[in-house]
């Protein structure tokens, strides 16, 4: 920036302000067969860049959560140098569902800007626990065996709906 100072015989200020850019993700949690809006899931917000855990945020009723403000990237005498890779991961499931262990990456692109802010908005979904694929029965993964139960001695017991051992 480049600015002249006059002679006024008078006494002048000058202010300068460093101006960064910042980003929010807004994230939003719903059951993946009905769309309902899930509450209590938990995602960790990551800087890929510097391996950090920036924070760690929690859905409301309306199965949203939005972050803090995020620096978008690292930024020199000439302006902003590098930007920012950030994941987000969930940490916690809300009850009755899986876990989706996905790493979702977020990149803030400067076309995205609102103001002072870029947002970047992630759609998650999660499957009801009892009818997740995969993820039901330890064993095979096909998905359609479920759980019913212990037997007598203890054991769990499954009920092989796809005829697989």
């Amino acid at each position: 920036m480049k600015f002249t100072l006059e002679d006024t015989l008078e006494v002048q200020k000058a202010e300068m302000k460093d101006d960064y850019l910042y980003g929010k993700i807004m994230l939003r949690k719903t059951d993946g067969a009905t769309g309902k809006a899930l509450a209590g899931a938990e995602f960790e917000i990551r800087n890929k860049t510097t391996g950090m855990t920036m924070e760690t945020l929690v859905t409301d009723a309306e199965g949203k959560a939005e972050s803090s403000n995020l620096l978008i990237g690292t930024y020199g005498t000439e302006g902003l140098r590098e930007l920012f890779e950030y994941e987000c991961v969930e940490t916690k499931a809300p009850e009755g569902y899986v876990l989706d262990d996905t790493v979702h990456p977020v990149r803030f692109e400067l076309e995205n800007q609102t103001d002072d802010h870029i947002v970047v908005t992630l759609e998650v979904k999660n499957q009801p626990a009892e009818e997740a694929p995969g993820k039901s029965d330890g064993r095979h993964g096909c998905g359609r065996c479920r759980r019913t139960g212990c037997g007598k001695d203890g054991s769990i017991r499954r009920i092989r709906q796809c005829g697989r051992l």
